[in-house]
């Protein structure tokens, strides 16, 4: 691969604790985010990008090469580089330069907020490494505008660099000595904040380079770490025999399942593990975790995604569990959210559908109890059970669903009212608590006559028989809203579904006509006034396309699974061989190597937007291939 081809792409290392290294293939950072220590230091949260990138120079035969450069506001380099990279079983290049060749590695350690980075040349002739680190020594969300007085202890082969109330970060080598710097450097760019409408530019400081003399088939090894400690290149090698054990057959689905465990994580709060919406810049959301988990759960140990179910319950309040964990842990828990809790009822179905442990329903049923009782009586945000046996949820100024867009007062996407998908889970909720009700013999909450009321009621207040389809959300069963959206899906998708056959034929040929792409399902169809069909721009633009046409990856695996429902398996497969082609390649060349990306452009999906790698877009794919096999 080119420099130039791999300009906009970008690759990821994490930890288990929430921390991660990234940055861009072709050289220095593009985001804020982006950076080779990102610790986290209550994890996952209170995360500092401590360590930014490197500054390197190869001398060869008296000829100088830069591998890297710094962006600057006015000044943006371009390196005519050739070189090839991977991500798996780590970021790899490999760096074609006039008389040598060099490697470079990068490697996040697992359960530590330490990256190693190893050189090595694989060239005929000695060469000559210069490396200058540079730090940003900040929370991972801002940017150091200042420069404050850096202290800085050099001993033998580590350094220590801190700023006030700042964590302490160690660079450490196997090789050379270090020389003091101490200097800033400033103005440094980001592109890709600047494309996002934000501050773009920021200081970095460099303490110390270091500068190594390669002989062929020798190594210089460098430690970031907030722990200081020994440097060593056993990490690369056990990840070198892990990966070669794999057959090529194998090597697809083990690169996808090693992208999804990215985002499973300790959380420090409750002594377990947890799941992150994505990177760089999400934390654990319920929505995001509930639905991610379904599928995640496949490699996981029954009792870790258990523990998932308990964190959330442990967290539950006025019936509701989290909407986010704040990046800050001191920060008060976000409860702005009606889709979560009735998601948790079916991560637990389905959870408990592969494992049939009755220990653990019983466990948390008190707490399941408590949940549907409150949604009947009402709980916050005016989450409510109306007489029609339907389910309503909305107070200004919150925004209640998956498609909660805001910019300032204005509400993009406003769906206040009974919801087509939050009913749909709703009921789902009620037939899974059912269900466990007879397992553990508990008759607290006879929840019969609301399923009865329900199950009146759907069809005749949301079907559309115009267009052949249901309503997105109905207020009051007075105002309807008629946009086509793809949360109708869920009527079709969810365990519990409560249309006829028929009628499901029609809504899933709707979304297919309006709706359907091969990297997912379009937020708004093509032909509505209101359709963006492209995401980009500052905050106002963006928010605006972000629910209004823009195409999102993880609704296609409700998609295929309510095709695979109607038309059968075999069906299902051929129809889902367009989409496993497109996202194979989007896995291993777009956007975030060896991941999926958040979203795609409405109009014409190319390339991955947004987070470039999000969890439940990567849970979708693992569905789909399990369901290609």
């Amino acid at each position: 691969m080119s420099a130039k081809t791999n300009k906009n792409q970008e690759w990821l290392q994490t930890n288990d604790l929430g921390g991660f290294c990234s940055g861009s293939v072709s050289g220095p950072p593009t985001r804020r985010y982006q950076g080779l220590l990102c610790a986290s230091l209550n994890p996952p949260t209170d995360r500092y990008l401590l360590v930014s990138h490197l500054l390197e120079t190869v001398f060869i035969n008296q000829v100088s090469t830069p591998l890297s450069n710094e962006h600057y506001l006015q000044h943006l380099p371009v390196l005519n580089l050739a070189f090839d990279f991977k991500n798996q079983p780590y970021a790899h290049w490999c760096f074609n330069l006039e008389g040598g060749k060099l490697e470079k590695s990068v490697l996040m350690l697992k359960g530590e907020n330490t990256s190693l980075v190893r050189y090595k040349n694989v060239g005929h002739q000695p060469l000559t490494l210069f490396v200058k680190p540079l730090l940003a020594l900040r929370d991972y969300h801002t940017l150091r505008e200042d420069n404050p007085a850096v202290d800085v202890t050099i001993e033998g082969n580590t350094v220590c660099a801190q700023t006030w109330g700042e964590p302490k970060v160690f660079l450490a080598s196997n090789l050379a000595h270090w020389e003091p710097i101490k200097n800033w450097y400033h103005q440094l760019y980001y592109s890709e904040e600047a494309a996002r409408g934000f501050e773009a530019t920021e200081d970095n400081f460099c303490p110390a380079d270091i500068n190594a003399l390669l002989a062929p088939g020798e190594i210089l090894l460098l430690k970031f770490s907030t722990q200081p400690g020994p440097v060593s290149e056993k990490p690369f090698l056990e990840a070198d025999k892990c990966y070669a054990s794999l057959s090529d057959k194998e090597r697809f689905k083990a690169d996808l399942e090693l992208a999804a465990r990215q985002f499973i994580v300790h959380r420090e709060s409750s002594n377990s593990s947890t799941i992150l919406a994505g990177y760089p810049w999400f934390t654990d959301w319920g929505r995001d975790t509930l639905i991610s988990l379904r599928d995640f759960q496949d490699f996981m140990e029954p009792n870790e995604a258990q523990q998932i179910i308990k964190t959330f319950l442990q967290y539950e309040k006025n019936g509701l569990i989290p909407n986010r964990f704040p990046d800050n842990a001191d920060d008060d828990i976000e409860y702005n959210t009606v889709d979560a809790t009735l998601w948790l009822f079916v991560a637990v179905w389905e959870l408990q559908q592969k494992h049939q442990d009755l220990a653990f329903i019983q466990s948390i049923f008190s707490s399941l109890t408590k949940i549907i009782k409150a949604h009947i009586e009402g709980t916050d945000f005016n989450i409510k059970v109306l007489e029609s046996g339907l389910l309503r949820a909305g107070e200004a100024p919150w925004q209640l669903t998956w498609m909660d867009a805001k910019i300032g007062d204005y509400t993009v996407t406003p769906r206040s009212g009974c919801a087509v998908e939050i009913n749909a889970l709703w009921y789902n909720a009620l037939k899974i608590y059912q269900s466990f009700q007879k397992t553990v013999k508990d008759k607290t909450l006879d929840v019969k006559p609301y399923i009865k009321t329900f199950e009146k009621s759907f069809a005749s207040t949301f079907w559309n028989d115009q267009m052949g389809g249901l309503y997105d959300v109905v207020i009051e069963a007075e105002e309807k809203d008629e946009v086509i959206r793809p949360n109708q899906v869920y009527a079709l998708s969810l365990p519990f579904t409560i249309l006829p056959k028929a009628k499901q034929k029609k809504v899933l040929q709707q979304i297919g006509e309006k709706l359907y792409t091969p990297f997912g399902l379009r937020t708004l169809a093509l032909d509505n006034p209101d359709f963006k069909p492209e995401y980009k721009g500052d905050t106002w633009e963006r928010d605006e396309a972000y629910h209004q046409g823009t195409v999102w990856p993880f609704l296609l695996r409700e998609y295929f699974v309510a095709y695979e429902k109607i038309y059968g398996s075999k069906k299902a497969k051929l129809a889902m061989s367009e989409s496993l082609e497109a996202f194979k390649n989007h896995f291993y060349h777009d956007a975030g190597i060896g991941s999926v990306s958040e979203i795609f452009d409405g109009g014409h999906p190319l390339h991955g937007k947004g987070c470039p790698a999000q969890a439940w877009s990567v849970a979708a794919l693992w569905k789909l291939v399990k369901m290609a096999e």
